[in-house]
């Protein structure tokens, strides 16, 4: 989608104004000292990134074009190496895992998947990718120490996890179905450390053919409920934000 159109979508979808706002200063951002300067460093990691892919087993790099964006809301939230605590719902193969663990050597993550599927990525009903879960094992083997792994829904996660863990950073990244995306939101906001950071992924996909089930919708719902308590750090086909109460 061209800027314009996105708008209109995000308008369509009741986005708040300050998310209209933030998309806008994503693009501009890029155009200014301080984002051409941010932009040449990020590069060089994600080249640097990029290339060590080779000695792991990822069928796809869906991910290392976003690093940009991480690392510079990373810098914009203050978040910097140290004991960072991580939530990662949905983890496929591991490639944005291993992006993190590697960023911060000394964090923790706790992977949420059920490695059984992606629900209405085609049709209704479910994607099956036979050798995700070994793959994503193999990728982290050498970072196990580091590494929880939960191999169940968000749903059961949220379930069962201690109710006081809290988290520097929470990539959502599971379902993408809007009522999912809803109770992923909701539940993983509870467990972010105020000054914490979270990630949505795919904001701006379109799985569905009804609108209101894609994700843009439900994060949406999500940020006016949580007005007055975020920061947007980043807009585009993701989203970024600080928790700021």
């Amino acid at each position: 989608m061209g800027h314009l159109s996105t708008l209109a979508y995000l308008r369509k979808h009741a986005a708040p104004r300050s998310c209209l706002a933030a998309y806008v200063k994503t693009v501009l951002h890029r155009k200014t000292a301080a984002g051409r300067a941010s932009w040449r460093r990020s590069r060089a990691i994600q080249k640097t990134f990029r290339a060590s892919l080779t000695s792991y087993r990822f069928s796809t790099d869906w991910f290392t074009g976003k690093i940009p964006f991480w690392l510079d809301a990373f810098d914009r939230a203050g978040l910097v190496d140290g004991e960072v605590n991580v939530l990662e719902i949905g983890s496929w193969e591991g490639l944005s895992s291993l992006f993190i663990l590697e960023t911060f050597p000394h964090a923790r993550i706790t992977c949420v998947d059920a490695w059984e599927g992606s629900r209405g990525v085609v049709g209704e009903g479910y994607q099956i990718e036979l050798g995700v879960e070994e793959r994503f094992d193999q990728n982290l083997e050498k970072h196990r120490g580091r590494l929880s792994k939960r191999r169940q829904t968000s749903l059961k996660y949220f379930a069962s996890s201690e109710k006081g863990e809290q988290f520097d950073l929470i990539y959502v990244d599971g379902s993408h179905h809007g009522d999912d995306v809803a109770v992923d939101a909701l539940e993983c906001f509870a467990r972010l450390k105020v000054g914490g950071v979270m990630i949505f992924d795919d904001y701006l996909a379109k799985y569905y053919e009804r609108e209101e089930e894609n994700p843009a919708r439900a994060i949406n719902l999500f940020l006016r409920a949580k007005q007055g308590r975020v920061e947007l750090l980043a807009v585009y086909y993701q989203l970024i934000l600080r928790k700021t109460a």
